[in-house]
């Protein structure tokens, strides 16, 4: 621990690569990592990081996966101080860090929801909505009408 920073690693008996570990950094951010040897152990598979603000409250929560020690993201998301939320998933063949999917939703008092928004990579080859008893994909860009039966993806 030094000054307002600590970290706190668990291993395995016998292990080098760490299984959980916790960083507080400055009273302001709160990381929790989880590693998995399977995927080069060295860098986490999953990390949680929360903003910490005076008087014992949070600000951003963001929480990000990502596959075989990759340092560009599969799935984030973030929580924006109980009043926004955004869902992105990545496209790690892409090589970028731009999300192709992203949904971003307004949180409102006593968990009503608000306005969303949805945002798609024009280029997703394989992107299908289903709204109610219609379904739609993504051709060229565009969303088309998909006549197939909307069963919904769950």
């Amino acid at each position: 621990m030094h000054g307002a920073d600590a970290v706190a690693t668990h291993f395995h008996p016998g292990a080098i690569i760490p299984c959980i570990r916790t960083t507080i950094e400055e009273d302001k951010l709160a990381t929790h990592e989880l590693f998995d040897a399977d995927q080069r152990g060295t860098v986490p598979c999953f990390a949680v990081e929360s903003e910490m603000l005076d008087g014992g409250h949070f600000g951003t929560v963001k929480a990000t996966h990502f596959h075989d020690g990759a340092i560009v993201p599969c799935v984030r998301t973030t929580i924006e101080g109980h009043s926004r939320a955004t869902h992105e998933v990545f496209d790690a063949t892409e090589g970028d860090i731009v999300p192709c999917i992203k949904v971003a939703t307004q949180m409102l008092d006593g968990g009503a929801l608000g306005a969303v928004t949805v945002e798609i990579d024009a280029d997703l080859s394989s992107f299908r909505i289903v709204v109610g008893d219609n379904a739609y994909t993504l051709v060229g860009g565009e969303l088309v009408r998909d006549t197939r039966a909307a069963a919904p993806a769950r």
